[in-house]
């Protein structure tokens, strides 16, 4: 397994929205699936139908897993995109389907955005008031990471946020990965961060 963190994106400005995972992946999702490679996006972060547009322009007819969705084959997914929102929501929305790293193809790559991300650590926060946090085991605890996204954001980031999540990494011997929007890191199988090509994943 692969695990690509993004930083999220800032939906209100459409540079940032442009350079979002649907544009940037658009074309290796339509060149997976023309070869019959399965691909999903999960929505389950957020139930407002803020996705089901951009899903459909840019990565054509692909399995979107959201709140209607009841039964999920997970390990027949090459490539899994984790959309952001309420991480608390998605997490209870992928246990009821049966989520779990054990259930993913051993070469499965999944790719947190902003919620996603923080699922796809050991511990994740949150928090109504960016400043109070509650902590939570994540779904990938080998990785050893809690993850900070749209640090460059001062509606979801600011400077004792970053300080109480540093605290607690530091409490449990964790790795910080902090993402500015659109940036992203891939955690490969090492458990290592490396630079990487998208395309290089699925040769």
């Amino acid at each position: 397994m692969n695990v690509i963190y993004r930083g999220g994106y800032n939906k209100n400005d459409e540079g940032s929205t442009k350079n979002s995972f649907f544009y940037e992946y658009a074309d290796i999702v339509r060149t997976l699936t023309a070869k019959g490679i399965q691909v999903a996006c999960v929505t389950l972060a957020k139930d407002d139908g803020h996705y089901d547009a951009r899903i459909k322009e840019n990565f054509g007819n692909i399995d979107t897993i959201n709140h209607q969705t009841t039964v999920v084959n997970w390990s027949k997914y090459r490539l899994i995109f984790l959309c952001g929102g309420t991480t608390l929501r998605l997490r209870d929305g992928l246990l009821k389907l049966g989520f779990n790293i054990d259930t993913l193809g051993k070469s499965v790559v999944v790719l947190g955005d902003s919620a996603g991300a923080y699922l796809m650590s050991a511990y994740f926060f949150d928090t109504s008031d960016r400043e109070n946090l509650q902590f939570f085991e994540g779904a990938h605890p080998q990785s050893n990471v809690i993850t900070i996204a749209h640090v460059n954001n001062s509606h979801y980031s600011n400077e004792k946020l970053i300080k109480s999540v540093k605290d607690f990494a530091k409490e449990k011997h964790l790795r910080v990965l902090s993402l500015n929007e659109n940036e992203e890191k891939l955690l490969n199988n090492n458990g290592v961060f490396v630079d990487f090509k998208v395309q290089g994943l699925f040769s």
